[in-house]
């Protein structure tokens, strides 16, 4: 699979050694970001699709999602 042409070109996921995604959220309520989809809204776990592609459980737990309209 080469991941430059195996992503979605509106989504962004980024994770941040040391800190908790939702940590990160709450001190930065500007971000308009997630931790999470939203079926999962609420759950401070991280994403089931981050864990099922090999994420580490470390790295998975600090990650933000952000998706921005396309067009």
């Amino acid at each position: 699979m080469d991941p430059a042409r195996e992503r979605l070109p509106n989504t962004l996921n980024i994770s941040i050694d040391g800190t908790n995604g939702h940590e990160l959220l709450s001190a930065a309520p500007i971000v308009a970001a997630s931790t999470g989809s939203a079926c999962h809204s609420g759950e401070h776990s991280p994403s089931p699709v981050l864990m099922a592609m090999g994420v580490g459980l470390e790295r998975a737990a600090t990650a933000l999602t952000e998706a921005t309209r396309n067009g």
